[in-house]
C-alpha cells in the first residue's frame, strides 16, 4: 500500500486518465457529429459519404486508443483486420458503411466518454487534493498563506476548510496532512478500479472478433 503511489504503473494510469479526457471528448464529438449529420442527410448525396468518412475516423480513433492503452495501461490488444476494399466510389461507400470494426469503434467512443470523465475526476481529486493537502503545512510554514478579512471582520488565513471549520492552526494542519496522505495512498487503487470498465471495453470493442482471429 505504501509502495503503490510511487510505481511506474500508477503514474502511467494517471497519465492515461489525464490524456483520456480530451481523447474521449474528441472521439465522442466526432462520432456523434458524423452520425447525426450523416444519418440526417442520408437522403442527400452528402449523407452516405459523410458516414463513410465517419467510419474512417472511427477506425483511426480506435487505433489511437489501442496504442495509448498499450503504452499506458499495458493492455495486450491486437489490431483488427484491415478493411476489405471494393472497387469504385460506390464500392468504397459500401465497404465503409459495412465495416464492423468501425461500428464497434463508434460504440467504444460513445461509451468511453463517461468513463474518461470519471477517471479524470478521480485522478484530479485524489491526486490533486491529496498532494495539495500534504504540501499545505510546508506552505504554511514558509509563509505562503495569505490573509483575508471575513465578513464579520475577523482576520482569517486562506486555508482549506469544511464550511466554517478552517485548517488554520498547527493541530488542524496536521489533521489536513493526514487526510492528504490517506488520499494519496488510496489514489492508485481507486483509479485502478475506475479504469477497469475501460479495459473491458477495449478488449470487447477494439480487439479483433473471434471470426477475425
Amino acid at each position: 500500500i505504501l509502495h503503490a503511489p510511487f510505481t511506474r504503473r500508477t503514474w502511467a494510469e494517471v497519465g492515461y486518465a489525464l490524456v483520456g479526457l480530451p481523447l474521449g471528448v474528441a472521439g465522442f464529438a466526432v462520432t456523434v457529429a458524423t452520425l447525426s449529420f450523416g444519418v440526417g442527410n442520408s437522403f442527400l448525396l452528402i449523407g452516405l459519404p459523410l458516414l463513410a468518412v465517419g467510419s474512417i475516423i472511427a477506425r483511426w480513433f480506435g487505433g489511437l486508443d489501442r496504442e495509448v492503452a498499450r503504452r499506458l495501461l499495458g493492455v495486450h490488444v491486437a489490431d483488427p483486420a484491415p478493411l476489405q476494399r471494393r472497387p469504385g466510389f460506390v464500392g468504397w461507400i459500401v465497404a465503409q458503411l459495412t465495416d464492423v470494426v468501425a461500428w464497434r469503434a463508434r460504440a467504444y467512443l460513445v461509451l468511453r466518454l463517461p468513463l474518461s470523465v470519471a477517471s479524470f475526476f478521480v485522478a484530479a481529486f485524489f491526486w490533486g487534493i491529496g498532494i495539495a493537502y500534504v504540501l499545505w503545512p510546508a506552505a504554511w510554514a514558509a509563509g505562503l498563506s495569505h490573509v483575508m478579512v471575513r465578513q464579520n471582520g475577523v482576520m482569517q488565513h486562506i486555508t482549506p476548510s469544511y464550511g466554517s471549520f478552517y485548517f488554520d492552526t498547527w493541530p488542524r494542519l496536521w489533521l489536513l496532512l493526514a487526510q492528504g496522505v490517506i488520499l494519496v495512498l488510496l489514489a492508485p487503487w481507486v483509479l485502478r478500479a475506475v479504469l477497469l470498465p475501460d479495459r473491458w471495453l477495449i478488449g470487447g470493442l477494439l480487439s479483433p472478433t473471434a471470426s477475425e482471429r
